[in-house]
């Protein structure tokens, strides 16, 4: 008998045992409550933790959002993603949570978050896992139940490069629920506000970002169905706007850039005798904006349209390259027949050089064309560069492109007709032409003479 009573004391304690840690809660007692063990006790001991609050009622539970953005931590272009520092706070009630607070010296205490049911609300357009840092989750008298929880995450931005470097981006927080649609739970704002404190009003709180400005940051509710015949879900979604401080890539590139394309106009300053330098010259210029363009391709996303960026650059290696075909046609001009010519001909090819008549006055082509392309191209070519880069940069209507190429226009035909009025008037030797009647009833004689000026 001494025998079973002994296994029956070993056995019912330890089906106690067992079962007192199945209702054991958490002991630890927040400074300044009393009676915290006791009332987490009569609050959870009966708790189901997997069914909502209202369950069953058919009202849905509306779970109140609100966002604290610490720092934009950084935009990533190659990958479409940026990264923010920041707070996701929820607030909802559970009637089933209600006490009184007179058990306590406050109106709130703490609370494992795993003894309470909680909704499964995340980030829609999270691009990486979650990264908590920290969290807190309250129960105050009225059973409202309070989680605020502390990440640094990683959200999938739609970009819209076009007018990069200059470029403003809207960059979203998508907030719904994972498992719950709209005739269980409702997603609303705070009614202290969909982000507090307001990193714009507020002076206090600025939202800090390195390479970015903040313009903005608005919020709507709006729904979405991700499957056609299912029921709706709520979205809360953050806006802020964002542009780009271009200082980086105006100092990198935008300047260098300029700086060699007007340089290139120093090409039509070579005297296109001297054929190596000015290859030369003209080469090493278009390696250096080809290198330019590797650069900056580590810097941008590939997308399927060109950036304002990558239009300058374009016009850059433009100019370049036309300053290259240009000496090639000027030097065909210049030299053409040369190499080939027989010493004993001179006379017969000075006889049949090419000549246009004005007057008296005859102009070889092989010196005037040459000249006016170079002499012309040294005063278009930087107008030129500077059209490109308000074209690719300045935020210029239609209307304002239009107007920019007529002007250019109109400029270019100016600057060309000022430079051939001054070599044909000053700047080239002109061969003035007599012709001198044989007595003896021959043919007459005509006698080139070279002069330089006017006659």
């Amino acid at each position: 008998m001494r025998n079973v009573v002994v296994a029956a004391c070993i056995a019912l304690t330890c089906v106690l045992g067992v079962y007192g840690q199945n209702i054991t809660l958490p002991t630890t007692v927040v400074t300044g409550y009393t009676n915290l063990t006791a009332l987490e006790l009569s609050l959870f001991s009966k708790y189901d933790a997997l069914s909502r609050p209202g369950a069953g009622t058919g009202d849905p539970t509306v779970i109140q959002c609100q966002l604290k953005l610490n720092k934009f931590e950084d935009l990533d272009p190659l990958a479409g993603t940026f990264t923010m520092d920041l707070y996701l706070r929820l607030q909802w009630t559970d009637p089933r949570l209600v006490f009184n607070t007179s058990l306590l010296d406050g109106e709130a205490f703490h609370v494992d978050p795993d003894l309470a049911w909680k909704p499964d609300i995340y980030f829609y357009n999270e691009a990486a896992a979650m990264t908590a840092l920290d969290a807190s989750f309250k129960l105050k008298a009225a059973g409202l139940l309070y989680w605020s929880r502390h990440f640094l995450m990683v959200f999938a931005a739609d970009l819209d490069l076009t007018k990069f470097p200059y470029d403003s981006q809207s960059l979203d927080l998508q907030l719904v629920s994972y498992s719950y649609d709209n005739a269980t739970i409702i997603l609303d704002w705070f009614s202290t506000g969909a982000v507090f404190p307001d990193p714009i009003s507020d002076p206090t709180n600025p939202l800090k970002a390195d390479l970015w400005t903040i313009n903005s940051v608005d919020n709507s509710s709006t729904n979405m169905n991700e499957v056609v015949g299912q029921t709706d879900y709520s979205l809360l979604t953050v806006s802020i706007g964002v542009t780009r401080i271009p200082t980086y890539y105006v100092t990198r590139y935008i300047i260098p850039l300029f700086v060699i394309a007007l340089a290139s106009s120093a090409q039509y300053w070579i005297d296109s005798a001297a054929v190596s330098t000015r290859v030369g010259a003209g080469v090493t210029l278009l390696l250096a904006i080809v290198s330019f363009m590797f650069l900056l391709s580590g810097d941008l996303p590939k997308v399927s349209y060109n950036t304002r960026m990558d239009n300058f650059v374009l016009a850059c290696f433009f100019f370049i390259f036309f300053g290259l075909c240009e000496f090639a046609v000027v030097h065909w001009i210049s030299f053409e027949g040369e190499d080939t010519a027989e010493p004993g001909n001179k006379n017969e090819q000075a006889e049949h050089a090419e000549f246009e008549r004005d007057g008296s006055i005859l102009v070889d082509k092989k010196r005037w064309i040459p000249q006016l392309m170079d002499t012309s191209l040294r005063f278009i070519q930087p107008v030129g560069v500077v059209v490109a880069w308000a074209m690719c940069f300045a935020d210029l209507s239609t209307g304002g492109i239009a107007g920019l190429w007529v002007a250019f226009v109109v400029v270019s035909l100016f600057i060309l007709a000022w430079i051939y009025h001054d070599i044909s008037g000053y700047g080239i030797v002109r061969n003035e032409v007599h012709e001198v009647h044989v007595e003896d009833g021959g043919s007459p004689e005509t006698i080139v003479h070279e002069s330089h000026g006017v006659h």
